[in-house]
């Protein structure tokens, strides 16, 4: 959403800009953007109803705020529906484009989350050591559910790689970038993910449970590669700089995947989750971290 928010600054710029979210969790995505005047949590919908009356427009950029309106009077703009034809991102920006009469720039293309600000979860020497790479393990659903929901719903899940998988796929990292660091990142709930990972990699640095958003706007931005499945957290890694390898099964890349497209961001995308071979992952690792000064000169054969 945030492209779209920050086009309507860009158009609007003295207009007062308030936006709604259902959850703490989404809330923190806005905490820090520059965009916007005032932020508000809500979880009913008389609760936005009271909001609403001071407001002069309603532009809903999410289909389940919706479920929100009661007896909202103010002037809603109704949000078309998402398909998978172009980027979420895109589509929203569009939205909103059409709204304000107004056209989009290139730079307008991209994720807006503010400043990061200083991470107190790693000391800045941290991030001396080349390379580092961090993986993210969980999903929205795991997030919600925890244990209970990756052991019973694991092979339902669509967007998940196996944790196993970035087991094997650390380990041949390791083997062939000796001085690698590798970095995991997840919710409390997902902290169960990490466990296992760092039982099979002791010197992997768990970070599952410690950080906001804006920890991980700090810290991917500062790693050399990120990797992950589909998920919120790619979506904050694709407003940094740093590479990142994307792993797609049936879901939609083109919907959903880092944005906006960049050189250094690489898509593995088949049928199956379960199709994405660790050997498809270690031949796009090495591809971006050949052309990174940071990464130190591989040993080996992965």
């Amino acid at each position: 959403m945030t492209p779209a928010i920050k086009l309507l600054r860009k158009t609007l710029p003295d207009s007062m800009i308030e936006v709604v979210a259902l959850t703490k969790l989404s809330a923190e995505v806005f905490s820090a953007n520059p965009y916007i005047n005032r932020l508000h949590i809500i979880k009913s919908a008389s609760a936005f109803d009271k909001l609403a009356v001071n407001f002069d427009h309603v532009v809903p950029l999410h289909p389940n705020t919706i479920k929100k309106y009661r007896s909202v009077n103010t002037k809603t703009h109704a949000l078309p529906r998402i398909t998978n034809d172009y980027h979420h991102a895109d589509q929203l920006l569009d939205h909103v484009a059409k709204l304000l009469n107004t056209t989009i720039d290139p730079t307008d293309r991209q994720y807006s989350l503010g400043s990061p600000a200083r991470n107190f979860i790693i000391e800045k020497s941290f991030y001396e050591k080349k390379p580092i790479i961090n993986i993210h393990l969980g999903s929205a659903r795991a997030n919600l559910h925890g244990w209970k929901f990756w052991y019973t719903n694991r092979a339902e899940e669509e967007k998940v790689w196996n944790t196993e998988n970035y087991i094997s796929l650390g380990q041949k990292l390791l083997e062939h970038y000796p001085s690698l660091t590798i970095t995991l990142t997840g919710s409390k709930s997902e902290s169960f993910l990490a466990e296992r990972f760092v039982k099979k990699i002791p010197g992997a640095i768990n970070l599952t449970g410690k950080t906001t958003v804006q920890d991980l706007l700090k810290h991917i931005g500062s790693c050399d590669l990120f990797i992950s499945h589909d998920c919120g957290v790619l979506h904050i890694a694709s407003a940094t700089n740093t590479p990142i390898i994307a792993l797609f099964g049936p879901t939609s890349a083109v919907r959903t995947g880092p944005y906006p497209e960049r050189p250094d961001n690489i898509v593995i995308k088949k049928e199956n989750m379960s199709d994405i071979k660790v050997d498809d992952v270690i031949e796009s690792v090495n591809h971006l971290l050949s052309g990174k000064k940071s990464a130190l000169p591989a040993t080996g054969t992965a």
